[in-house]
């Protein structure tokens, strides 16, 4: 009996030039352990990683006296590592298209920007943003906002932040009676 030899080839894809893990892949993980980190060392927040990102990164949610609320604010993180401070203000570009899904949201979505290289958060609440500015969505693919640079994220989660999430100011009262605008309160279904 003949042993006979066959010689399987495989193919071994060069990895060096079809995976690439880009720097500004890298700046945004940095942002967002960067906010999961900050709220989660805070003991009135329970952060989540949202698994599938459409519009927010994170779900954070307020904690009162070690009892769990029920109150949220969702996050959008944009890493940087250059921006500038104009007049106490952070110019940033955004898509329209999230700024539209911020506007149709009912729970508060905030913005927020993070310093990598300096562990530096600011936040702005994109709704309420919108509400005060009139900011324009609808003309063009990207528009820029103005985050103050005393919005500083990890003093905002004491108090500012913990009052977004608790509904206690105009805008969230504002959105609160938008949900007039759906059928289903006039048909009486809720």
């Amino acid at each position: 009996m003949k042993c006979q030899t066959h010689h399987i080839q495989t193919v071994v894809p060069n990895i060096k030039q079809t995976l690439k893990r880009t720097q500004s892949q890298v700046i945004g993980e940095i942002g967002e352990s960067a906010v999961l980190y900050i709220a989660s060392k805070n003991k009135d927040w329970i952060a989540r990683k949202v698994d599938k990102d459409f519009g927010v990164d994170i779900e954070m949610e307020l904690v009162d006296n070690e009892k769990v609320t029920g109150q949220y604010v969702k996050v959008q993180v944009k890493g940087t590592v250059d921006y500038q401070i104009i007049d106490n203000q952070i110019k940033l570009m955004v898509k329209t298209n999230f700024l539209r899904y911020c506007s149709e949201c009912r729970v508060p979505i905030l913005l927020v920007l993070v310093d990598t290289n300096n562990d530096l958060g600011y936040f702005i609440w994109v709704q309420e943003y919108l509400r005060i500015n009139k900011t324009d969505i609808n003309k063009h693919k990207s528009t820029n906002i103005f985050i103050p640079s005393t919005n500083d994220f990890k003093s905002g989660l004491k108090n500012t932040i913990k009052n977004i999430a608790a509904g206690l100011n105009h805008t969230q009262l504002q959105l609160d009676n938008d949900l007039t605008r759906f059928p289903f309160f006039d048909k009486g279904l809720l």
